[in-house]
């Protein structure tokens, strides 16, 4: 039997707002973020805007000030604002994909490769 401090913490799913592609993604970065809240609440926000809103509202959850249906529903809401054909609410499904590089995009040059032959 396994003990239940020992599985890893998920969401709970919205029947109404279908939210598994962020439930999933979610839950990931969750788990990842919780082993080391420091270094990766520190790591989130040097990514993108998008994870420093995830970052704080994880650090909310720590607190005890959000659940993580609220964290969760707080970066959902920035998404859908900044593209609701993409990450619409109700039954209409989004792609994990787009998802995760809107969560990860930034608009500036973070290395530049040049090949010579």
């Amino acid at each position: 039997m396994v003990d239940r401090e020992e599985l890893p913490i998920g969401l709970i799913w919205d029947a109404i707002d279908h939210s598994c592609a962020f439930d999933a993604t979610f839950t990931i970065f969750f788990n990842i973020w919780k082993e080391y809240l420091v270094k990766w609440s520190d790591k989130f926000r040097q990514l993108s805007g998008l994870m420093s809103v995830l970052a704080l509202m994880l650090e909310d959850y720590s607190r005890g000030i959000l659940t993580l249906e609220q964290a969760h529903d707080t970066v959902r809401t920035c998404l859908h604002g900044q593209a609701p054909e993409y990450f619409p609410y109700g039954t209409v499904g989004t792609s994990s994909v787009k998802l995760i590089t809107t969560m990860f995009y930034v608009d500036r040059t973070h290395a530049v490769g040049h090949c010579v032959c």
